[in-house]
This record gives C-alpha cells, sequence and structure tokens, in this order.
C-alpha cells in the first residue's frame, strides 16, 4: 500500500461514517440523539477536510508502494 492509498483509505471511512449518521438521522426522533448524530456527522466532514489537506502536501512519490514485511520488522 502506498501513502497514497493509505490517505484515500482513511478518507473514505470518514465518508462512511458521516454517511452513516446522515441516513440515520431521518429515523431518530430523540432530540438529544439527533443532536448528537449531527454533530458527529459534522465532526466526519472535517475529518474529511483535514485529511484532503494532508493528501495536498503529500510529496510526488506518495503513491509508491511501499514494501513493508512484518517478519523483517525490528522486534519490539
Amino acid at each position: 500500500m502506498s501513502l497514497l492509498q493509505a490517505y484515500e483509505l482513511a478518507k473514505s471511512s470518514e465518508q462512511k461514517a458521516y454517511d452513516f449518521y446522515d441516513e440515520a438521522l431521518p429515523n431518530i426522533t430523540d432530540p438529544d440523539i439527533r443532536t448528537l448524530f449531527m454533530e458527529l456527522r459534522d465532526e466526519e466532514t472535517e475529518h474529511v477536510r483535514m485529511i484532503e489537506d494532508a493528501m495536498a502536501k503529500l510529496p510526488p512519490n506518495a503513491n509508491v508502494e511501499l514494501d513493508f514485511d512484518v517478519d523483517e520488522s525490528p522486534a519490539l
């Protein structure tokens, strides 16, 4: 996986979280829970923006896939 792919995966996860909260809202009648879901949804929008900002600063080689072998990682 490349660094760019990792950021794209993170962005996709944040968008899925946004969609979850947004799609649930019409079914929520408790005002406190509605407020909570709206706040959580809006936070996901901010997370997507933060990831996009970070992606814009990635180096040109961010799309190069990294080789990482768990068996060769240093022992902790």
